[in-house]
């Protein structure tokens, strides 16, 4: 079993498993010689170099391959650009460019076994406009909206997930999104003035992996406003499963005209509310309003909406936004 030609001088021996072998030799004259040899076949070394993995420019990875058979008298990883060693089991890779790393082994037997794992250099990218100018809202105008457009510029899927803006005259609605590499989608920036004149902020727009962002320069003028209201947005923050109570906060109304303002009801989705005051209402010049908005969700998730609150005073007719998340 596991011999070439049971007759030969020399034959090959192949044996799955460890394995003895009688030789018997006849003379001339029929007397007999036997010997036994013994050939040990050691266990088949193996190794894995473990998943794929994917990494941000100027960060590393330790590779983690598993080895299974006997303890490898030699490791070798090639190429050995961006390892911190090739003879060693662990090695830490930061490459410059997205490489397949080979990892072969070898036991005291002579044994090999041999494996690769590709580390991916991720580059992300994210392009926008570099300034957004909303003009001049009038008295009777109280937000104006434009559409972007976003795009991945690089070469690795990113989801969009932050809109960072210093002050509360400026917001961002339509995000959390995801792109894949090449792929443009439209957001929502919303310009809501908390006063009179110019004004002017930035808004940085960031996401996930490697912290891609964008900066983007926001300007816009006001005109003295006939009603406004303050915050413009409104986080209510994450609620846990357990937590019964709503959150409730408070938005001012104020009627800057020097006539009467009329509040209509507000248009405003669940799990969002406005539980007080009762509406329509009316101001007169000078007077304000506090308007009690609640978060009340009943199940899990991530909630957003406008509410919106139209209002007349004398000609002026407009719609009141607060962005509530």
């Amino acid at each position: 079993l596991g011999l070439s030609d049971t007759s030969a001088r020399t034959p090959l021996a192949a044996p799955d498993s460890t394995t003895s072998y009688i030789v018997a030799v006849t003379s001339s004259n029929g007397c007999i010689w036997r010997d036994t040899v013994t050939i040990t076949v050691a266990p088949q070394p193996s190794v894995d170099a473990g998943p794929s993995r994917a990494i941000c420019a100027d960060s590393s990875i330790v590779l983690s391959p598993t080895i299974a058979g006997r303890t490898p008298s030699e490791i070798r990883w090639t190429p050995s650009a961006g390892l911190s060693c090739d003879d060693c089991q662990n090695p830490t890779a930061q490459p410059t460019t997205t490489t397949t790393y080979r990892v072969t082994i070898t036991d005291s037997a002579g044994c090999t076994a041999t494996d690769s794992v590709e580390v991916r250099l991720l580059r992300p990218g994210l392009s926008a406009v570099a300034a957004i100018d909303f003009g001049t809202l009038d008295g009777c105008s109280s937000t104006r909206d434009t559409t972007i457009t976003v795009t991945n510029s690089g070469d690795a899927p990113l989801e969009l997930n932050e809109a960072m803006v210093a002050g509360a005259n400026f917001s961002v609605i339509g995000l959390p999104i995801t792109l894949v590499p090449g792929e443009s989608r439209q957001i929502t920036v919303r310009f809501s003035p908390q006063g009179s004149g110019g004004i002017s902020e930035a808004l940085e727009l960031g996401g996930t992996p490697c912290g891609v962002a964008a900066t983007i320069s926001l300007r816009g003028q006001k005109e003295q406003s006939l009603v406004s209201l303050a915050p413009g947005a409104i986080d209510f923050g994450t609620a846990a499963d357990c937590e019964a109570t709503p959150r409730d906060t408070v938005v001012v109304i104020h009627n800057r005209g020097t006539g009467p303002a009329t509040l209509n009801p507000a248009t405003i989705a669940a799990p969002f509310s406005v539980v007080s005051p009762d509406l329509p209402v009316t101001l007169g010049a000078g007077d304000s309003v506090q308007l009690r908005v609640r978060y009340a969700p009943t199940a899990a998730g991530n909630f957003s909406d406008d509410a919106r609150l139209g209002y007349a005073s004398g000609s002026c007719r407009d719609t009141l936004r607060v962005r509530l998340s």
